[in-house]
């Protein structure tokens, strides 16, 4: 027999075991299951909450987890960058839409979440299972606002870990049979501001000269370079942090000199096929943006022709952060260098770094405490 649960609405063990909660309001009757009684209690108040807050029941209609995800894109699209978009729709389309795309929006289970993601897990997918997630997670919140959905069944689904593996960082020696050994290739100049200002490659990309001061060795980096829907974009940064004036060493400097007679010979030889309209510093040999993958294949392929580990672009911007820090120069002020929001996001991806760092000062104390004169200073006699 139903059992009464506390005002409207009723409570029964079913014979498969579990609790199968109904609620009825204006004529519309609204059934969920549980697996425990105390669960299932949850999700009755839950019901009866949302009632209250929108005058009628979740009601997700003959609506799939297809149309849910088609709204979200929709209703974040104008607040998106182009390339946040597409990355998200791209998760959508290749991943969500394929295995949980035909379900009824009010049938979708946690059971059903937790095996699509384990199956992205068990393929060794486990960052696209973690995107896949929160892009799930997300769309269902936006379903319970709109009354689609009684509750998110992902919040009942163990997130994916994902921890993306450190990239082994060269020495100060490899750097320089790196930049050595490419000296003459027509990257060489984009390598080396990589390391000399630790810009993201968007960033580097979306330079333009007009950003450039050669005389007083600064750039200003304000704009990211971004290809989305089909067409480029200069994007500006997402938070004010991103934007900042760079001082660059003397290296870089006589790089972007480099870059800059190597653009003119292009330029020359392509004649009227000249495409450099935004003015951008690092380009292709006819003066269209530079693709990302173009920048990493060389890398990639150098790295392998030197006989180095190898070494993307964004590593460039890793052995920056991680050179200053190692060389003592304050958090706050490598943060603001690499464009961090706050020095807090900076000691937690570069930990390790600190952590060496930490162990010198160890080494300091330890001498300190045993009477012995720290490095660099001596007593007046």
């Amino acid at each position: 027999m139903p059992r009464k649960a506390s005002g409207e609405g009723s409570i029964c063990l079913r014979k498969d075991g579990r609790y199968q909660v109904s609620l009825q309001i204006a004529g519309v009757r609204r059934v969920a299951y549980a697996r425990t009684e105390r669960e299932a209690r949850r999700r009755l108040a839950e019901l009866k909450r949302q009632a209250a807050l929108q005058g009628a029941l979740p009601n997700p209609g003959a609506r799939t987890v297809a149309d849910l995800l088609d709204a979200w894109l929709a209703v974040n699209a104008p607040r998106w960058r182009p390339r946040t978009f597409e990355d998200w729709r791209y998760v959508c389309e290749a991943h969500l839409r394929p295995a949980l795309g035909g379900v009824r929006l009010g049938r979708l289970t946690p059971a059903q979440v937790a095996h699509f993601l384990s199956t992205l897990e068990e393929r060794g997918r486990h960052r696209t299972a973690l995107k896949a997630y929160r892009a799930l997670s997300m769309a269902c919140k936006l379903a319970v606002r709109w009354g689609w959905l009684l509750m998110n069944p992902c919040e009942r689904v163990t997130p994916p870990r994902y921890r993306p593996g450190r990239q082994e960082l060269w020495t100060p020696d490899l750097l320089r049979r790196f930049l050595e050994g490419t000296r003459t290739h027509w990257l060489h100049p984009l390598w080396v501001f990589l390391v000399a200002t630790g810009c993201r490659i968007g960033e580097a990309l979306g330079l333009t000269w007009g950003d450039v001061d050669l005389e007083s060795g600064t750039v200003i980096i304000r704009r990211n370079l971004q290809w989305a829907n089909g067409a480029w974009h200069l994007q500006e940064p997402k938070t004010p942090a991103g934007v900042r004036t760079l001082a660059i060493p003397p290296e870089a400097v006589e790089a972007l000199i480099r870059q800059r007679r190597q653009q003119a010979e292009w330029s020359e030889r392509a004649g009227e096929r000249w495409a450099n309209e935004w003015k951008l510093v690092f380009t292709q040999r006819d003066g269209r943006p530079l693709w990302r993958k173009t920048v990493v294949r060389a890398m990639w392929e150098a790295c392998r022709r030197l006989g180095l580990p190898v070494l993307t672009p964004h590593g460039l911007r890793h052995l920056h952060v991680s050179l200053l820090l190692e060389a003592g120069i304050p958090l706050p002020q490598v943060a603001r260098r690499a464009g961090h929001s706050s020095p807090h996001i900076t000691a937690a991806i570069y930990a390790h770094v600190l952590k060496s760092g930490d162990e010198r000062v160890a080494v300091v104390l330890s001498k300190a405490l045993n009477g012995e004169e720290p490095c660099g200073q001596r007593r007046e006699p």
